[in-house]
């Protein structure tokens, strides 16, 4: 019997060079299919998780970050990927048009606009900005002049309860001073707001000037040594009282007295 020939050893070294070869080129095909941030993607909206609380999702026909803050995270399900996104930052990456978050912090509630979470509007309020099922509740009866707000002609007190806010044009703009003993005040339940409350302002008292809502109201100023009336959305003086007289507010009654 003749012993069985052995391949010459630079037949088995080619042999080895073209397999690695191979094997890099898999590699190396692999790796550019691969999701990739800043990377080429074909399926608009489509993600995929790169972590626990990462994702990349296909916009504009590019792969960018998206943050997954919920407390599911990024989960893998079949060949998609689910990012919860309950819980988002300002200006993080979104997938899903109009809808709603809250902000870390609890302080304001963001709008997916854009692949973009906006805030829309600030939630102050006691009750803060929460998560009920999947409707997200905002407290807006506390704000800031300039705060961004959704809802016009929505009413807030200012943080120090001095004055009353209308939401105009998306943002909440002074609507009245507040200078009465009473201040303003956010009363729960009742006829009100979207969400059962009303604002409730004391312009009992005011400064020559500011600002107010109802025409052809009159109030005292802080003295009580004149009568104010609201006109072209400001306080000016209508009568001053004299000696002895103080002015007072008597029901809906304001005068000398």
């Amino acid at each position: 019997m003749m012993p069985r020939a052995s391949s010459p050893p630079d037949a088995r070294t080619r042999a080895r060079a073209a397999l690695a070869l191979a094997l890099a080129g898999l590699a190396m095909t692999l790796a550019a299919c691969k999701p990739q941030e800043g990377k080429a993607c074909r399926t608009e909206a489509r993600e995929t998780c790169t972590g626990k609380t990462e994702a990349l999702v296909c916009h504009d026909g590019k792969w960018e970050r998206m943050a997954c803050g919920g407390p599911a995270g990024c989960q893998k399900v079949g060949s998609n990927a689910q990012c919860d996104q309950s819980i988002a930052s300002e200006n993080d990456a979104c997938n899903l048009p109009d809808d709603v978050v809250c902000a870390p912090d609890g302080h304001a509630m963001l709008e997916c606009k854009r692949h973009r979470w906006v805030r829309t509007a600030s939630c102050l309020g006691a009750g803060g900005c929460a998560l009920s099922g999947k409707k997200v509740k905002c407290d807006n009866s506390v704000a800031s002049v300039g705060e961004a707000c959704s809802n016009a002609k929505d009413y807030a007190c200012s943080s120090d309860h001095k004055v009353e806010l209308v939401c105009k044009d998306g943002k909440f703009a002074v609507s009245s001073t507040c200078r009465g003993p009473k201040g303003c005040a956010v009363v729960e339940g009742g006829p009100g707001d979207t969400q059962g409350r009303r604002i409730l302002c004391d312009d009992t008292r005011a400064q020559l000037n500011d600002p107010c809502n109802k025409a052809q109201s009159y109030t005292c100023d802080m003295d009580a040594k004149a009568i104010y009336v609201c006109h072209s959305g400001h306080y000016v003086l209508d009568e001053a009282c004299k000696g002895r007289l103080n002015c007072r507010v008597l029901g809906a009654k304001v005068g000398c007295f």
